[in-house]
Protein backbone atom coordinates (compact mmCIF):
# COMPACT_ATOMS: atom_id res chain seq x y z
CA UNK A 1 0.00 0.00 0.00
CA UNK A 2 1.14 3.72 -0.87
CA UNK A 3 2.19 5.83 2.11
CA UNK A 4 0.31 9.09 2.06
CA UNK A 5 1.43 12.22 3.56
CA UNK A 6 -1.38 14.25 3.08
CA UNK A 7 -3.49 13.76 6.27
CA UNK A 8 -4.65 16.86 6.57
CA UNK A 9 -4.67 19.34 9.34
CA UNK A 10 -7.62 19.17 11.88
CA UNK A 11 -9.09 21.95 14.02
CA UNK A 12 -10.66 21.22 17.32
CA UNK A 13 -14.21 23.59 17.68
CA UNK A 14 -11.99 25.97 19.67
CA UNK A 15 -9.53 26.17 17.10
CA UNK A 16 -12.15 26.55 14.18
CA UNK A 17 -14.31 29.59 16.49
CA UNK A 18 -11.03 31.51 16.47
CA UNK A 19 -9.71 31.00 12.95
CA UNK A 20 -13.41 31.97 12.41
CA UNK A 21 -14.02 34.85 15.00
CA UNK A 22 -16.89 33.25 16.19
CA UNK A 23 -17.45 31.66 19.66
CA UNK A 24 -17.40 27.44 19.69
CA UNK A 25 -21.11 28.21 20.49
CA UNK A 26 -21.68 29.40 16.87
CA UNK A 27 -19.71 26.36 15.42
CA UNK A 28 -20.95 23.75 17.02
CA UNK A 29 -24.11 25.33 15.71
CA UNK A 30 -23.54 25.89 12.25
CA UNK A 31 -21.80 22.54 12.44
CA UNK A 32 -25.53 20.84 13.86
CA UNK A 33 -27.65 22.33 11.23
CA UNK A 34 -25.23 21.20 8.65
CA UNK A 35 -23.58 24.82 7.30
CA UNK A 36 -19.78 23.49 8.98
CA UNK A 37 -18.83 20.18 7.80
CA UNK A 38 -16.84 17.98 10.36
CA UNK A 39 -14.52 14.42 11.05
CA UNK A 40 -16.40 12.55 14.24
CA UNK A 41 -13.64 10.86 15.67
CA UNK A 42 -15.78 9.63 17.86
CA UNK A 43 -19.40 10.21 19.51
CA UNK A 44 -18.55 13.85 21.22
CA UNK A 45 -14.80 14.71 19.65
CA UNK A 46 -15.46 16.19 16.53
CA UNK A 47 -12.73 18.38 14.37
CA UNK A 48 -12.79 20.34 11.01
CA UNK A 49 -10.51 20.47 8.02
CA UNK A 50 -8.95 23.83 6.38
CA UNK A 51 -11.10 22.26 3.35
CA UNK A 52 -14.63 22.27 5.29
CA UNK A 53 -13.31 25.66 7.12
CA UNK A 54 -12.67 27.18 3.91
CA UNK A 55 -16.15 25.92 1.96
CA UNK A 56 -17.89 27.50 5.16
CA UNK A 57 -16.36 31.04 3.97
CA UNK A 58 -17.10 30.63 0.38
CA UNK A 59 -20.93 29.45 0.88
CA UNK A 60 -21.34 32.78 3.18
CA UNK A 61 -19.12 35.21 0.90
CA UNK A 62 -21.14 37.25 -1.37
CA UNK A 63 -19.87 39.39 -4.03
CA UNK A 64 -19.37 43.13 -3.88
CA UNK A 65 -21.92 45.11 -6.37
CA UNK A 66 -20.42 47.20 -8.78
CA UNK A 67 -22.39 50.67 -9.56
Amino acid sequence: MAENNSVPKLYNTEETAALLHLSPRQVADARQAGRLGCVRLSGSAVRHTDAQIAAFIAARSVEAVQS
